[in-house]
């Protein structure tokens, strides 16, 4: 039953080497993110199929390989637009913020987690919850996996805002470290003082996007200062596998959080396995049993554009926002990489377009920040938030689920308010000190 993974993963190596090699050697290239994981998710389908007995058609290798090389192209082209040497930057600033202002940042930010935890306790009171606040993740999880609970818009404004002011933070402390050596530990706090917001979500999911806007702001500052040397670049592939097994950790310890712990039959490997690999096997179930469920234009990828006319039109019609489940022997899954929700709502041409798009898309913003020699802080921190999508894309379709809408205003409008609140720059002396 494997016959079919291993053409699959052979092609896929292949056109990862292609991509590497024609974005010299830059891991964090959007074509190299994208091809590299959709590499690893067929690694982790190949070795359990005879686990959970799946198969793969030539219809389901055509439509990945296709789509993965659409990526490139897409990606090829911005590169071809913007393919100039990157000159050196010289920074002449550092960025200072006063300990007062950091202390009241804290406290504010401590506050509206306390208030996220207290209407949180209470819906998980409502739900049974006897054990105090400490139950309240693994009371309020499964309920929201079955999708019987929505949470308060104010948890969602309350936590975009910590986001915003978070991200701000750790970027400045990153490039005081990286451009001058510089560590302004109580930068952070306001960072750490986030950590309960992703944490009172309840979903693994919000920790992962966070993870990755660290490891991605941090690289992309140190490769700029270093130019884009292929040194930097392969140091910097150390640090994103580093960043990765680093987040694998702090999943397994909230999945123990939540009641989702480790046993003989749910080994690492396999927990992994059901959550990066079986999202390939259940495309190609999709691409063969798929049923048009509603009349509406992109009813399985336009979720944002819906809700938020709902909000203005109550009679606007509901998509279905979860995906039926596909069901393998002892495991199933309701996650189809995002070329299943691409494919179901324009086809297989209309697929290939979309990834081209993708790849062009994200492929310009990433070199537009590269060539960028001043006032880059906003591009990077908003490239470091919304570039989530490219490390799941082989899992699940993220871009037009959730950046498509309102919540990418309200993001972009945050984040700017962040610079513009609390950036300072100071002028950078060479006798600077820790």
């Amino acid at each position: 039953m494997a016959d079919g993974f291993v053409p699959l993963f052979a092609a896929l190596l292949i056109i990862l080497s292609a991509t590497v090699v024609r974005f010299r050697f830059d891991f964090m290239e959007p074509a190299v993110i994208v091809v590299g994981m959709m590499t690893l998710s067929t690694f982790f389908a190949l070795f359990t199929v005879e686990r959970w007995h799946f198969g793969l058609s030539v219809e389901g290798f055509f439509l990945i390989t296709t789509s993965t090389a659409a990526f490139v192209l897409g990606g090829v082209f911005a590169h071809r637009c913007l393919d100039r040497p990157t000159k050196k930057i010289a920074v002449e600033y550092l960025y200072a913020v006063g300990d007062r202002k950091i202390l009241l940042t804290a406290l504010f930010m401590l506050s509206m987690a306390a208030l996220n935890l207290q209407s949180m306790y209470e819906l998980s009171v409502a739900y049974g919850n006897h054990e105090g606040y400490l139950n309240v993740v693994r009371t309020l999880r499964p309920i929201i996996e079955r999708n019987e609970l929505v949470f308060d818009r104010w948890i969602s404004y309350r936590s975009q805002l910590a986001q915003a002011i978070a991200c701000g933070f750790f970027y400045m402390f990153a490039f005081n470290l990286i451009f001058a050596g510089i560590r302004r530990w109580h930068l952070l706090i306001p960072t750490v003082c986030y950590l309960p917001f992703p944490i009172l979500s309840t979903a693994r999911m919000s920790v992962f996007f966070f993870v990755i806007y660290i490891i991605v702001v941090a690289l992309i500052l140190y490769q700029k200062k270093n130019q884009f040397v292929t040194a930097a670049k392969l140091r910097a592939a150390r640090y994103l596998i580093g960043g990765g097994l680093t987040f694998i950790a702090i999943f397994f310890v909230m999945g123990a959080l939540t009641g989702k712990t480790i046993s003989e039959e749910r080994t690492p490997f396999v927990i992994l396995a059901h959550y990066i690999g079986l999202s390939i096997p259940a495309l190609d179930e999709l691409i063969h049993h798929s049923t048009l469920e509603t009349n509406y234009i992109g009813s399985h990828s336009l979720h944002g554009i819906y809700r938020a006319l709902q909000k203005f039109d109550p009679d606007m019609p509901s998509v279905p926002l979860f995906d039926p489940l596909v069901t393998f022997v002892g495991i199933d899954t309701n996650v189809y990489t995002a070329l299943g929700h691409y494919f179901l709502d324009y086809g297989w041409l209309g697929t290939l377009l979309m990834m081209w798009i993708l790849g062009a898309g994200y492929s310009l913003f990433y070199g537009w920040i590269k060539h960028c020699r001043k006032n880059f802080a906003l591009p990077i921190m908003l490239y470091g938030i919304f570039c989530y999508p490219l490390f799941l894309i082989s899992i699940s379709e993220r871009v037009l689920f959730d950046l498509v809408g309102t919540t990418f205003f309200y993001t972009l409008l945050l984040f700017w308010l962040s610079t513009k609140i609390f950036f300072r720059k100071v002028e950078r002396r060479c006798d600077s000190t820790d």
